[in-house]
């Protein structure tokens, strides 16, 4: 019998206070519990930081939301005194005003900010993703100028005049900016921020951390807004709008990227010049550097069109260019006053950062050329592009040493470049390369044509190779879903104008403000404990969190609907219904934001995620304005009983498109529930093979889950409470030699994760709990596979046999085109540390 006794330690990852164990013979005894997950900073953790704080997140996390949130409380005051005026530009309070004419005008307000935001993703989509600290910055500007517009909203004139319905065109024109801008820039700083895959859990706590600064300001703008009118709100404006901007520059300031785009390949160069090509600056002293309202980077076209040089220089100059750098991938020009770098149809990124470095080692020479007398190489760079190709070749490997010891990461690299690509070949296609001139043949691709506008307007740059290839039929329906909701959007715009007091005479603007603040106050509340509650898992199981957001939305739109019915305007019957809806809309906005966090990172195959989330917002807005001449013609006309017809009507095509949406996704990453579904499909193979991506993701639950009762990474506390002392004991003694501990309850599954636990580790117990019910739930299944009384012999056998079986599977996940990096699994944050001998 074993006499010896060990100590163990659970940790908690973001906690530095473990929980102390020690196993004995038959026995484990909780020594001390320093960890306290019911006090307040711990709670406040697990509520406002992403699950796994600090590892799973960027180190300049804390440092930027501290900011945002600064800059999120400054929005939040020039917002509320803006609501007022727009309540008041609407009609609030005033006998004169009509219901339909303030939809009308609610509704032309929307239908300018819709082909404001197409538009600007046309324009600009591929921009905020290389250079997002800038659009950050300018969406917030934006979104000051909407405000001020919105605040002169009672000076242009008589509430619904056809001047106050301009200026509140204005607004919303500069709002939808502010949307597209800072919405997808948002999906490229959570990008950087998430370093675990858990792109929803940090857009969900990050929406919590500027929920909680927003009830702040609710507090502080229900005492004083309605002290501030007249001259003083002035001067409150120009203050916290100065407050609101410092904070974001501060905010954008504080983010420390890895990745390169121009301006900081830019820096980076310079500082490689001057080292004399021995060393580079680190990753916090370019950013700190990086120009924040424009780009200090060479004037570059990477990925240009043939014809931009073409254009631009004499014509024997281009040829020769062509003849001499036939050889690479890629082809630099240089222009009088710009570069163009000209791409092979096979060139790679290197190949994309060896021309951008080339033509920023030509501006330095042509611009700073005494930068050089370290380094050399200044007369080559200016003696012509072929030369200059030499150049930069010759130092090419020194400077991606340079990159590698300073921190810095060139995958990927979101150097801006165009699509278009070069091909040789011994026939004549676009262009005829002859002695001195080159000839365009025929213009193949018709850029102009309106096939081609619309491409470049509604889809990612380099669509179909950019996305996922379930993106067109997830796409076309999410815009039909897109068109329902907009219609029962409508409907409900309407009754909660008249819930508002829009036509009422008796109805008071103050009042109204106070409803308006009142139900965004419980909004937040409800956006903080949803966030709290289901963050993590919004990232493993995005795609029934993402039906849950459709439920909830419609669920919110009928609450709106029923406003009227309620009771009279402002009454506190009415308020109250207003406060549930906005409690439902905001777990919309929560899960159905994360969520979409999580399908835009499956859908960007070319780290692209801030373009794909603009085209993604421009497609919607297309559909809605199509569902605006809808609402414009036929909402007026819906009342009474017909207006719960068409609601019932578009609700369910709006559930029924959003399902279909949802099915259509195939991810290659691994949740339980299709985890389980590739081991069935595996033990029944006879171990030989397991289902693909396309049949799992058709078969997998969108409602619930099949997976195995699970608790991945739980306490130790957990099997202890549902296990005999002697059994818990026994188990961690067998399993001490791995990474982790598998123990079997009578309905749940419970896995102990090492703290040295790899997610291979995680998949092998996943694995085996997974084999272990199916052994006990369908035990025929392993009639070819074998191994069915092994793993029902106890956790130890189990062990073995998922061990066994571990490579076959491994090797059938790879033939069917899975991907085990990332596992979204689940996992709690959990770690046990076996100790000396006590």
């Amino acid at each position: 019998m074993l006499t010896q006794s060990y100590m163990l330690q659970e940790t908690y990852v973001g906690s530095n206070e473990p929980t102390e164990y020690v196993l004995t013979n038959q026995k484990l005894v909780t020594k001390s519990k320093k960890l306290k997950l019911d006090s307040l900073v711990s709670t406040a953790k697990d509520v406002f930081l992403p699950q796994g704080y600090p590892d799973s997140v960027s180190a300049d996390y804390l440092t930027y939301q501290i900011w945002d949130t600064a800059q999120a409380f400054c929005s939040s005051l020039t917002s509320a005194l803006a609501s007022r005026a727009v309540l008041t530009g609407y009609g609030v309070g005033d006998q004169g005003a009509s219901v339909a004419a303030a939809t009308l005008a609610w509704l032309l307000r929307d239908g300018c900010g819709m082909v404001g935001r197409i538009l600007f993703a046309w324009l600009y989509g591929t921009a905020l993703d290389w250079d997002c600290k800038r659009y950050r910055l300018l969406a917030d500007v934006l979104n000051d100028l909407a405000i001020l517009i919105q605040l002169l909203c009672p000076l242009a004139g008589p509430p619904g005049s056809p001047a106050v319905v301009a200026v509140l065109c204005i607004a919303s024109v500069t709002l939808a900016l502010v949307t597209v801008c800072g919405g997808a820039t948002r999906a490229a700083f959570t990008m950087h921020q998430a370093r675990q895959h858990n792109m929803a859990d940090v857009s969900a706590k990050d929406a919590s951390q500027e929920t909680l600064v927003n009830l702040v300001g609710l507090v502080v703008n229900l005492t004083f807004v309605p002290l501030i009118t007249g001259p003083v709100a002035v001067p409150v404006f120009i203050i916290f709008t100065s407050g609101h901007i410092f904070g974001n520059w501060c905010a954008v300031r504080s983010v420390a990227m890895e990745t390169l785009n121009p301006s900081r390949l830019h820096l980076v160069v310079v500082s490689f010049v001057a080292s004399g090509g021995r060393a580079c600056s680190g990753v916090a002293e370019v950013n700190q550097s990086e120009p924040l309202l424009r780009s200090c980077a060479a004037p570059l076209r990477l990925g240009c069109p043939l014809s931009a040089p073409a254009a631009a220089l004499p014509a024997d100059r281009l040829v020769d260019g062509l003849r001499q750098q036939r050889h690479r991938r890629l082809a630099v020009f240089t222009g009088a006053s710009s570069y163009y770098a000209v791409l092979a149809e096979d060139a790679t990124s290197a190949d994309q950062l060896l021309a951008v470095f080339q033509c920023e080692l030509i501006h330095l020479a042509r611009t700073r050329p005494k930068l050089f007398d370290a380094v050399g190489g200044c007369s080559e760079l200016r003696a012509g592009d072929a030369a200059a190709a030499a150049t930069a070749e010759r130092l090419m490997p020194d400077f991606l040493g340079a990159l590698s010891k300073a921190g810095w990461s060139t995958e990927p690299l979101l150097l801006g470049a165009g699509q278009h690509r070069l091909t040789w070949s011994n026939e004549a296609t676009e262009y005829v390369l002859t002695q001195q001139k080159l000839l365009i043949k025929g213009k193949k691709r018709k850029f102009d044509g309106f096939v081609s506008t619309a491409k470049d307007v509604f889809l990612p740059q380099g669509y179909p190779d950019s996305v996922s290839a379930d993106y067109l039929t997830y796409q076309m329906w999410d815009t039909a879903q897109a068109f329902c909701s907009s219609v029962t959007g409508a409907l409900a715009g309407r009754a909660v104008l008249t819930g508002y007091g829009v036509g009422d005479q008796g109805a008071s603007v103050a009042a109204a403000t106070l409803a308006w603040l009142l139900r965004d106050g419980c909004g937040m509340v409800g956006r903080i404990l949803f966030a709290w509650l289901y963050g993590t898992a919004l990232d493993w199981d995005c795609k029934r969190y993402r039906l849950l957001a459709d439920v909830l939305n419609d669920l919110a739109i009928l609450m709106q609907l029923l406003c009227p019915l309620a009771g009279p305007p402002g009454s506190p019957t009415v308020a109250a219904v207003l406060c549930v809806a906005s409690v439902l809309l905001s777990l919309v906005g929560v899960c159905g934001g994360a969520t979409r966090a999580a399908l835009t990172m499956h859908q960007a195959r070319r780290h692209n995620m801030a373009d794909v989330s603009a085209k993604d917002s421009s497609q919607e807005t297309l559909v809605n304005l199509f569902a605006l001449l809808f609402n414009l013609a036929f909402v007026p006309l819906i009342t009474g009983g017909a207006a719960v017809l068409a609601y019932l009507l578009f609700t369910f095509g709006h559930l029924y498109f959003n399902w279909r949406a949802v099915r259509s996704v195939a991810m290659e990453t691994l949740n339980p529930s299709r985890l389980h579904l590739v081991v069935v499909s595996f033990v029944a193979s006879g171990g030989r093979a397991c289902s693909g991506v396309a049949e799992v993701n058709q078969s997998e639950p969108l409602l619930r889950s099949c997976a195995a009762p699970l608790r991945l990474g739980c306490p130790l506390s957990a099997p202890a409470a549902a296990l005999p002392a002697d059994r818990l004991v026994d188990g961690l003694r067998q399993q001490r030699h791995r990474r982790l501990a598998v123990f079997t309850g009578a309905s749940s599954y419970y896995v102990v994760l090492a703290e040295d636990a790899t997610s291979a580790d995680q998949l092998l117990a996943v694995f085996q709990c997974e084999l272990i019910h199916l052994a006990r739930t369908r035990p025929k299944l392993f009639d070819a596979v074998g191994g069915c009384s092994e793993l029902r012999a106890g956790d130890a056998a189990a062990a073995a046999t998922a061990e066994r079986l571990m490579p076959d599977f491994l090797g059938a996940l790879s033939k069917a085109g899975w991907s085990t990096e990332p596992l979204l699994l689940g996992a709690g944050q959990h770690r046990l540390v076996w100790s000396k001998s006590a």
